[in-house]
């Protein structure tokens, strides 16, 4: 049983997870939508993070549409 989550662990998971969606819908019916995921890890004492993240967008215009990847990358971060 010493492999169960706890709230306290999944709090501070939640915590360093920012989603942001948002979309649209223009006058001649084009409709989007886009988003950013990204999750930030303490890995050494919080001195060095690394962060996961991904962007992307969908787009419809009636004749066609567009979706893409805006970004997908691996950051690190050292606090002096």
């Amino acid at each position: 049983m010493g492999d169960e989550i706890t709230t306290d662990q999944a709090a501070s998971w939640v915590d360093r997870l920012i989603i942001d969606v948002s979309g649209a819908t223009e006058k001649g019916g084009v409709k989007g939508v886009g988003g950013y995921v990204q999750y930030t890890q303490p890995i050494i004492d919080k001195k060095l993070d690394i962060t996961i993240g991904a962007a992307g967008h969908y787009v419809d215009w009636g004749s066609g549409n567009h979706k893409g990847i805006d970004y997908k990358g691996i950051d690190l971060t050292y606090k002096f």
